[in-house]
C-alpha cells in the first residue's frame, strides 16, 4: 500500500479537496484506495458527510490513543474502491498526550500495518499546521503532495514546510516530496513564473505537470458530500484530478 500524505502547513491551499478527489480519481482508474482523516478538523470527515457522532464509533482519535483497538472496525466505505477511516475533533484534545508517547510519532504508520484488506494506495489529509498530527502522518507516509496557490505568501509557507518534512526525514527515511501541486491557478504566466522558482533546485522534477484550475464546482461539490466526479464528471476540475491521478501512478 503506497501511502501518500497530502499536506502543506497552511490553510487555503485545496488540501482536503485534493486528497478527496485524488482518491476518488485513483478509485476510478480500478485502485483500491483508504482515506485517513488526520486534521482534528474533521475536513475530509466531513467533505463525505461521514457522520462520528453515534455512540461506539470508532475514528483515527481512538485508533491512535488506544492502539489495541482494530483499525479495520473503523472504515467506512465511501464508495467502489474507497474508503475512509473518519476524523473527529475530539482528535485535538490527544495532542499533548501523542507528543509525550515514546511511540506517538509512529502510531499512525504501527495501525495502517494492521489493516487486513490489500489496498493500492493510502491517503492521508492533514492539518494545515505544523502540529504532532501531520508529525505522525508524514512518519506514516513515502510520499508527500504539497498543494499550495501561486502567490508568494504559499511560497514562503511551503519553503517552512520543507523544513519541517527534512527534520523527519531524519527518521523517516522512505518520505520523499513526491509532488509539488499548483491549485486554483488563474493565469498561466503566474503559474509559470513560479514554477521556476524550482527551477534548478532538488526538487525541481517534483512539480506536477498538472495544475488544478480555479473552479466553483470543487467547492460545490464537497459542500454537497460528492468528489468532483460524481458531481460533475465534465468538469475542468475533473478534467485536472484525472489527470493528476495520472501522473501519481507513474511514480516510482
Amino acid at each position: 500500500m503506497r501511502r501518500i500524505a497530502v499536506s502543506n502547513g497552511k490553510g487555503g491551499v485545496g488540501k482536503t479537496t485534493t486528497a478527496a478527489n485524488l482518491a476518488a480519481a485513483l478509485a476510478r482508474e480500478g485502485k483500491s484506495v483508504l482515506m485517513v482523516d488526520m486534521d482534528p478538523q474533521q475536513s475530509l470527515t466531513d467533505f463525505f458527510m461521514v457522520d462520528v457522532t453515534e455512540e461506539g464509533t470508532v475514528t483515527v482519535s481512538e485508533l491512535l490513543i488506544a492502539p489495541q483497538l482494530d483499525p479495520n472496525a473503523a472504515i467506512v466505505t465511501i464508495a467502489t474502491n474507497l474508503d475512509l477511516i473518519p476524523g473527529c475533533e475530539r482528535l485535538a484534545a490527544f495532542d499533548g498526550a501523542l507528543s509525550k508517547m515514546k511511540d506517538g510519532p509512529m502510531r499512525l504508520k504501527t495501525l495502517l500495518g494492521k489493516i487486513t484488506k490489500n489496498y493500492d494506495y493510502c491517503i492521508i489529509d492533514t492539518p494545515p499546521s505544523l502540529s504532532v498530527f501531520v508529525q505522525i502522518s508524514l512518519n506514516a507516509a513515502e510520499d508527500v503532495l504539497i498543494p499550495m496557490k501561486p502567490n508568494d505568501m504559499d511560497a514562503k509557507a511551503t519553503a517552512h514546510f520543507l523544513e519541517t518534512v527534512e527534520v523527519i526525514q531524519e527518521d523517516n527515511t522512505e518520505l520523499k516530496v513526491s509532488g509539488i501541486l499548483f491549485t486554483m491557478t488563474k493565469n498561466s504566466k503566474t503559474q509559470e513564473a513560479f514554477s521556476k522558482m524550482f527551477k534548478g533546485h532538488e526538487l525541481e522534477n517534483a512539480v506536477m505537470k498538472t495544475k488544478i484550475r480555479d473552479n466553483v464546482k470543487l467547492s460545490v461539490s464537497g459542500n454537497k458530500g460528492q468528489d468532483i466526479f460524481s458531481f460533475d464528471s465534465k468538469s475542468i476540475g475533473a478534467e485536472d484530478y484525472k489527470n493528476l491521478a495520472k501522473e501519481v501512478l507513474l511514480w516510482r
